[in-house]
């Protein structure tokens, strides 16, 4: 699948907004398989972007949750050290 600039650009915005592949593959008015494949394809900037994307809005909300946490937020304490764990866990295990 030969994308544009542009395209991989929104793709990474509709990502971070966390949208699936194939919503984003209907937004930007793609065939939701192609894309799909694209975005599965670890070598393909497709993939790369849609990936950076998701992961800067997990990374916002994650900071979100600890800057609550150090600030006494009980409940965003409780998601800290439950995400802590499984960083633990991926790190044992090398995801």
């Amino acid at each position: 699948m030969d994308l544009s600039e542009k395209q991989l650009t929104e793709i990474e915005e509709w990502a971070r907004a966390l949208y699936s592949p194939r919503e984003i593959a209907i937004i930007l008015h793609l065939d939701p398989d192609a894309l799909r494949e694209e975005i599965e394809d670890e070598r393909s900037e497709a993939y790369q972007r849609f990936h950076r994307g998701r992961l800067i809005s997990e990374g916002v909300i994650r900071k979100s949750i600890f800057d609550l946490a150090e600030n006494g937020s009980s409940t965003a304490q409780g998601l800290a050290l439950k995400l802590i764990e499984e960083a633990k866990i991926y790190e044992l295990i090398g995801k």
